[in-house]
Parts: C-alpha cells; sequence; structure tokens
C-alpha cells in the first residue's frame, strides 16, 4: 500500500486512553460534541483537553504527557495511549506521537494546519 495521510489501517480503541486537543478556535466542547462520541462507542476512552490561552501549547503537551503517565502507572511500561485533535491540536498531538512512538497506539489529525 502506498504511504500517504491515509494509510487504511484500522485498529482497535477499546479501553485505549483517547487525548483529543482542540484548535485555537474550538475548544474541548468542540471536541466533545464532535469526536468523541464515535470514539467512545468504539471502546475509547476519551479525554477533551481544554484550552488554556495562556498556555495553550504547553497545556497540550502536559495533558499528554500526564495521560502517559496514567496509563504507564496502571499498564506499565508496555502502556499506550491514542492521540489526536483538530488544526493545532492535531499538529501537536502528531509531535507528541513522533517524539513518544513506542507509547502512542494510534493519531486521529483531523484539519491539520498546513506547515
Amino acid at each position: 500500500m502506498p504511504w500517504g495521510h491515509d494509510r487504511g489501517v484500522a485498529i482497535s480503541v477499546q479501553g485505549v486512553v483517547t487525548v483529543l486537543l482542540p484548535g485555537t478556535g474550538s475548544d474541548d466542547d468542540y471536541l466533545n460534541r464532535a469526536l468523541a462520541g464515535p470514539l467512545e462507542r468504539a471502546g475509547a476512552v476519551v479525554i477533551t483537553v481544554a484550552p488554556e490561552p495562556d498556555r495553550l501549547v504547553a497545556g497540550y503537551l502536559e495533558a499528554l504527557d500526564r495521560a502517559l503517565a496514567q496509563t504507564l502507572a496502571r499498564s506499565g511500561d508496555a502502556g499506550r495511549i491514542a492521540v489526536g485533535g483538530i488544526s493545532l491540536g492535531a499538529a501537536l498531538a502528531a509531535q507528541w506521537a513522533l517524539a513518544h512512538s513506542r507509547h502512542t497506539a494510534a493519531v486521529l489529525a483531523v484539519l491539520p494546519p498546513w506547515t
């Protein structure tokens, strides 16, 4: 299969902590309405992060680190989380996932910004 933005890979998110980050024009309420429902129906344990305008990027990255630390505390070194977001949140989730690939189960990037 050729590489691309959608490789058609299906994974199970049953029981997987899935952290979602909003973009600069949205918030955790929007993520709950737009994405949390389908993910929860698929069995994911969804955490939507509220933006902290004065420390947006740092707050998002800290939320991802916290979720991973909690997962590792429960599951040991083999623990993995799924990460995702919209726009800026998608870019940060992807960046974090690359730096933590061993502990990343999946990335859900919705409307990632062009860089």
